[in-house]
């Protein structure tokens, strides 16, 4: 029954309180004058308690007519209180509902609609406060995720600029060591021509040792022609301006063999003129022996030239000790050069490794920094639905 009366509208419930507090006040009106009615006709007519009771019976029966309207009065002032407050709280929800969190509902008491009222505005006090507290991170999240999406945009930016800069470094690496490779092959030959030079150094040394043997023999050979006719003065002088010729010819092989031009191309050219005033010699020697015929003559002259030519091939041979020095320098010197070149070339195979390290991480940096600008474009849309959904309440 209870539970019944439970799911009855407010205003039902009270229309029934107000029925039975009536009904009640009528029937408890009607019994007692019954009952006093009844006690009354028992007794003797003019008595005294007859008299009493005949008039608890009129009062009895108009109890009713004065108790009704004072119980309607009672119940229509709290009928009136309790739905003021009602209509009031309810006009606090429907503006919760719409999305205006700011009103409270009116705490009278602290019965069950005080209770109630007193729960529901510390509900809409938290509330309120959770939906400030998602705008706020509403806010932020915006905000981060604009910081965000400016460094994604500069980490792409950065990684393309360091992927040419990469693409750059790379070509001159490549370059670099093709030009390492071609250094490298030229000083290659450059040791092959030294060692030939060399070679060819130590052949004209031994040369100048024959050459010094075979003036040491023409000097014995002189010395003992000094014997010889004083008719031979003539072809001496021819014999004296070829060694004059001989010894100019000797200096400029001196000169070409310190230069060591082209392997010693221009020692081998003076050679052969000397070869040729040789040969001149040789001539006038023997016209000279046709015409001495066995005369012995002062060739004191003679033998002084050929000891002038023997101080000559002497200092081409100092010159050539120098020159073969200066071609096993060359040769260190060149060594160090194929190492260094050797160096270079495989550091330059090692840069060019790096660099397709670096670039396939700045590959990598690029990937990541457009995941990230995606990711911040979702946390974006995302942010800005709870930023609308937010925006619903009123605070």
């Amino acid at each position: 029954m209870f539970a019944l009366l439970d799911r009855l509208p407010l205003k039902a419930r009270t229309a029934l309180a107000l029925l039975c507090f009536v009904g009640f006040g009528i029937g408890l009106g009607l019994f007692t004058s019954s009952v006093a009615g009844s006690v009354a006709e028992g007794l003797p007519a003019g008595s005294d308690g007859r008299a009493d009771l005949e008039r608890l019976a009129s009062i009895a029966l108009w109890t009713p007519l004065i108790v009704a309207p004072i119980g309607v009065i009672l119940q229509m002032s709290v009928w009136f209180s309790i739905v003021r407050v009602l209509r009031l709280n309810v006009a606090v929800i429907k503006a919760a509902a719409a999305g205006d969190l700011s009103p409270r509902m009116l705490v009278v008491g602290k019965d069950e609609l005080g209770q109630m009222a007193t729960a529901f505005n510390t509900m809409m006090g938290r509330f309120q406060e959770t939906v400030a507290g998602i705008r706020r991170a509403v806010d932020e999240v915006t905000t981060s995720a604009g910081s965000l999406q400016r460094a994604s945009g500069t980490m792409t930016a950065a990684a393309d600029a360091t992927a040419g800069e990469l693409e750059t470094v790379a070509r001159s690496a490549a370059r670099t060591s093709e030009e390492v490779g071609a250094i490298a092959e030229g000083t290659q030959q450059m040791r092959h021509a030294i060692t030939e030079i060399s070679a060819n150094t130590s052949d004209v040394s031994r040369m100048t040792d024959d050459a010094v043997t075979g003036v040491s023999r023409a000097s014995g050979n002189v010395t003992r022609l000094q014997d010889s006719s004083q008719e031979i003065n003539e072809v001496l002088r021819t014999i004296n301006a070829i060694a004059a010729q001989t010894n100019l010819l000797a200096l400029n092989a001196t000169i070409e063999a310190a230069r060591a031009g082209e392997a010693g191309r221009g020692f081998a050219i003076v050679a052969g003129e000397v070869k040729e005033l040789a040969q001149a010699t040789a001539t006038a020697t023997e016209e000279i022996a046709r015409r001495i015929e066995g005369i012995q003559h002062d060739t004191s002259e003679t033998v002084d030239a050929v000891s002038g030519f023997s101080d000559i091939i002497g200092q081409i041979a100092a010159h050539q000790v120098t020159i073969a020095a200066a071609v096993e320098e060359q040769t260190a010197t060149t060594g160090t050069m194929v190492d260094g070149a050797g160096l270079v070339s495989a550091g330059a195979e090692q840069i060019s490794l790096a660099i397709g390290a670096v670039s396939s991480a700045a590959d990598e940096v690029r990937g990541a920094a457009e995941e990230t600008h995606r990711a911040v474009d979702d946390l974006t849309g995302t942010a800005a639905r709870l930023h609308g959904l937010a925006a619903v309440f009123r605070s």
